[in-house]
């Protein structure tokens, strides 16, 4: 009886999702008289159908999805709906969304579906925006807003998922968990990011579900969170998929609990080396800026900081976001309270307090770190700021958004314009050398170990975290005031957010809130000591600080979410270039696409003429081809010149990621025992000749300790070539040494400079539009069969240029001026011009981009039959003397890039063969109708003639 309610409950949702009612047979199955298990209707049936019986149903469905959404994350836990609130409606909050896209009759369609879904979980997830600065009319309408913008994002990953449905059918819902991870990478970038409520969020509670996000950070988690509802979404639809489709969803989930369940089996027990930290929860919130706050706040985390003092010993006091509300670099009065607690129980306090910056005059939301008996005082920046509630977005890049008075538009409401920190500042904690004797636990080691500070939002987004461990951070501390949201799910949504942190990098957090929630997470996400939320409390423990290695997030970032985003825009290639297939793709119970399908299909593909291979084409005079081609040009260069223009704006940073390799090799070599390959042969080389004849002979590049009499084996460094560093314990941005800046010799220069950077990276933003607009000019010439070759070599050519420019300047560069400047001797002094190095970066890049698409080449002229393996491996020994030579012709003319160039050329060479040899296992037939495989053999025709006869290509 279950199983048949639960067989009319899918079937019901089919009705729904297909916008058609199902026929039923006697036994309450599908009829199988009816092909693909649904009616299909005219068009104007359907369209009635669906508006007169299941736009009620849809709408519904629309709204659960955003409620499962909503349900996902925490909530505050005095609500009496808090019961309703669980990680586990996320494994199926978007299965009523993928099964409404199927009755979609158009993008725009899908897009307010999607927008629907995402507005209603937006809504009942941040209504705590509301609430802050006081909850008027505009911050309320600003709440509104907020969720609808965060619901393009939805909509928009609604839309494609339309688009691969209608293109593949019903098992193009499984691009789903690519799709979403894609549009959550990109809800998280720029300075309107809000990476808030990423479905992998959602678990973080649940560490044993997390922990794979080492490996892949959260966006790997909410992959598989979508994997999930794509796989039963698809059983739901096919009813020959049901079991496959239950049984993948629940392998995904045992997947991640398994890999869970070993890591943390496999955690270290050892405590380790240990730090006391104090966290002051003052529970002051906006009391301290009304007259008198200043003082009422010293007074209360002084207060407390004694109490967390006397409880057991305490190397570090952290205080909350803008605890001390003054610039503490500017009060002598706040900064010696602060000291004097410092120096008299010989612990470091961290505090967050208002700043200013002086090169520009606008106030900072800063972090200082106070040491006992030093003077020096570190200081941190927010580097991310609140969108609107601490800066205008994009304030620098629109000058005009200076001009808007916000304050005539919203009341008292304004953004407060703040300044975005520069600099990733690490603070360090004492090691064992000025540590007390007789604390408990396993004390702190000679070397130092580093902080690294948040402040507030920053917390949320994955990759400046991650940036400040791979900086050298082992400990990160996060100071909030979550005091602005009240009594609301914020601050728990916010402190659930530090587990997933936690798990990414491998790092254990100290969460200091001003009203809570304050907590300590462990580096495997499980969180201990909580406080209550709305309190005044000191929470006191000691974190285990274990040293381990970066974990392949930490290192490699966000390489996951940028393939699912690669993925995503090859998708959106395939749409527009490629109506659907002939069969249109497997669709619910079997079935195939009906014929509405294909109307609607080209109706959007303006390109698809439909026009078989034996159709001839229509002819068009010798002019319209030369205008078409100026139109086609004209718009290829405007998308160039749109691009450069984009790229010459941010000139600074693509010029300094080309120099990168530069500076990072010459740190390289000032921080190592050896120079460098050359100088160490050179070594070895003069102590064998010591040998040799004997006698002791100095070398001129080791230095010898006159007071010993012995060599101590190291290389001499000039203290005007030794990098240096801003500041202690802060970021890795290190000066280099005089004699190794590049040098602009020249007035233009630097014009000339970000001019080529710009026009490269143009060309690079623009290649799309110019691809496409190539596409648009050669299609009316083409063949079908000839058309569906155009999207693999497109992506695979993108993929390959990308990858020979990655290769380049992640492997080759830096090798190659490793080598150059270790061939340099110890008393000479070069300077390279900065227009001679950046012409080198962009031919060695262009270089690589150009070789490396030997296998595209290899595989087009193998699918036409005018290469074979046989062949390859034939002229083999001719192919290295001309990879010699190309190398020769793309690198700058010196025998190191030649080399390094050459060889990838040799082991792509051999890729070559086999991407031939594959494409030799299925070689394109030109007798075959690809539109109609089970017509006949078509009569020859002009576009027989125009292709070439058979025999030559096969």
């Amino acid at each position: 009886m279950i199983g048949r309610v639960g067989e009319r409950v899918r079937l019901k949702l089919c009705e729904i999702a297909r916008g058609v009612p199902t026929r039923h047979s006697s036994d309450g199955n599908l009829s199988p008289t009816d092909a693909g298990g649904y009616i299909r209707p005219t068009v104007i049936n359907q369209l009635l159908i669906l508006r007169r019986q299941t736009l009620r149903p849809v709408t519904a469905l629309c709204l659960l999805a955003g409620l499962l959404f909503g349900l996902s994350f925490p909530c505050h836990p005095d609500l009496a709906v808090a019961f309703l609130f669980h990680p586990v409606w996320a494994w199926i909050a978007w299965i009523p969304l993928l099964l409404v896209l199927h009755s979609a009759t158009s993008k725009a369609s899908a897009f307010r579906r999607g927008w629907t879904a995402g507005f209603v979980g937006n809504l009942i997830c941040l209504y705590w925006v509301g609430y802050t600065q006081g909850g008027g009319p505009a911050v309320i309408a600003g709440t509104g807003l907020g969720a609808a913008y965060l619901a393009v994002f939805t909509g928009l990953f609604a839309m494609v998922q339309f688009g691969v449905i209608r293109r593949w059918g019903t098992r193009g819902v499984l691009a789903a968990p690519v799709l979403w991870t894609a549009v959550e990478y990109l809800m998280s970038l720029g300075q309107l990011g809000f990476p808030w409520l990423l479905l992998g969020h959602s678990q973080a509670d649940v560490p044993t579900l997390i922990q794979a996000a080492s490996l892949t950070g959260v966006y790997g988690i909410s992959f598989a969170v979508v994997a999930v509802s794509a796989c039963l979404s698809l059983a739901i639809l096919d009813n020959s998929l049901r079991i496959p489709g239950c049984v993948t969803g629940v392998m995904i989930v045992g997947t991640l609990y398994g890999t869970g369940w070993w890591m943390l089996s496999q955690a270290l027990t050892d405590e380790g080396e240990t730090v006391g930290i104090g966290l002051i929860q003052n529970n002051l919130g906006r009391v301290k800026w009304r007259p008198g706050g200043l003082q009422k706040s010293i007074h209360s985390l002084d207060s407390l900081s004694r109490e967390a003092l006397g409880k057991e010993h305490v190397d570090l006091l952290i205080w909350p976001e803008t605890a001390v509300p003054c610039d503490l670099s500017q009060r002598a009065s706040c900064r010696r309270s602060i000291q004097s607690l410092a120096d008299e129980f010989d612990v470091r306090v961290l505090t967050g307090a208002p700043g200013i910056d002086k090169a520009r005059g606008e106030p900072l939301n800063a972090v200082y770190y106070v040491q006992p008996n030093h003077d020096t005082l570190l200081t941190y920046a927010k580097m991310h700021l609140v969108p609107f509630g601490e800066r205008t977005p994009y304030l620098d890049a629109i000058p005009g958004l200076r001009n808007i008075d916000w304050t005539a538009l919203t009341g008292d409401l304004a953004p407060a314009q703040f300044a975005r920190g520069q600099k990733r500042t690490l603070f360090p904690i004492r090691g064992d050398s000025d540590r007390p004797t007789g604390n408990p636990g396993r004390p702190l080691g000679n070397h130092r170990k580093w902080i690294g500070p948040l402040v507030c939002f920053e917390s949320v987004f994955p990759d400046l975290v991650r940036r400040h461990v791979a900086q050298g951070a082992e400990l990160l501390v996060i100071i909030t005031n979550d005091s602005w949201f009240g009594a609301t799910s914020g601050p728990f949504q916010h402190a659930q957010i530090a587990a997933m942190r936690a798990v990414e990098n491998r790092r254990p957090i100290a969460r200091c809130a001003t009203n809570g929630v304050s907590l300590f997470v462990d580096a495997y996400g499980r969180s201990t000591a909580h406080t209550q939320f709305g309190t005044t409390a000191v929470n006191v423990g000691s974190v285990a600080l274990h040293g381990a290695e970066p974990t392949f997030y930490t290192r490699y970032g966000d390489w996951f979410a940028q393939i699912c985003l690669a993925l995503g825009v090859l998708a959106l290639f395939a749409l527009r270039f490629y109506a659907p297939a002939s069969d249109g793709g497997r669709t619910a119970h079997g079935g195939s696409t009906s014929t509405d399908d294909t109307l609607i299909s080209q109706d959007n593909m303006a390109i698809d003429d439909g026009r078989s291979d034996a159709e001839p084409a229509r002819e068009i005079p010798f002019l319209d081809h030369l205008e078409e081609l100026r139109w086609r040009l004209l718009k290829a260069i405007g998308a160039l010149l749109v691009g450069a223009a984009v790229c010459f704006a941010y000139a600074d940073p693509l010029l300094h990621l080309l120099t990168q390799p530069y500076e990072q090799a010459v740190i390289s070599l000032q921080q190592q025992n050896s120079p460098g390959p050359a100088t160490a042969i050179r070594l070895w080389v003069e102590e064998l000749r010591v040998r040799v004849s004997d006698s002791p002979v100095e070398s001129s590049d080791q230095s010898v300790d006159q007071s010993s009499g012995e060599s101590s084996g190291t290389t001499v460094v000039d203290s005007a070539d030794v990098p240096s560093v801003e500041g202690e314990g802060e970021d890795s941005k290190q000066v280099l040494p005089y004699r190794r800046q590049l040098q602009s010799l020249r007035v233009m220069t630097w014009f000339i400079v970000s001019l080529q950077v710009a026009l490269l990276g143009g060309l690079i933003l623009a290649s799309p539009i110019v691809f496409y607009q190539l596409w648009r000019f050669v299609a009316p010439g083409l063949l079908n069969r000839e058309r569906r070759l155009v999207l693999p070599i497109i992506g695979l050519s993108v993929f390959c240029f990308l990858l020979g420019a990655a290769v380049a300047h992640q492997i080759v560069l830096p090798l190659g001026l490793r080598f150059f400047l270790s061939l340099e001797p110890a008393d000479m002094i070069s300077q390279w011009a900065v227009d001679e190095y950046i012409g080198f970066v962009l031919r060695l890049l262009l270089g690589f981009g150009v070789v490396f698409e030997m296998p595209v080449v290899s595989l087009f002229l193998s699918r036409l039959g005018l290469l074979t393996p046989d062949y390859l491996r034939r002229v083999r020994r001719y192919a290295v003397v001309g990879i010699f030579l190309v190398a020769a012709v793309f690198t700058p003319p010196d025998p190191i890039s030649q080399l390094l160039m050459a060889l990838p050329l040799m082991v792509l060479y051999e890729i070559s063969i086999g991407v031939s040899h594959l494409a030799q296992r299925k070689p394109v037939s030109f007798d075959d109708d690809d539109d109609d495989p089970e017509s006949e053999p078509p009569p020859p025709s002009d576009d027989d003639e125009r292709a070439g006869p058979p025999d030559t290509l096969t």
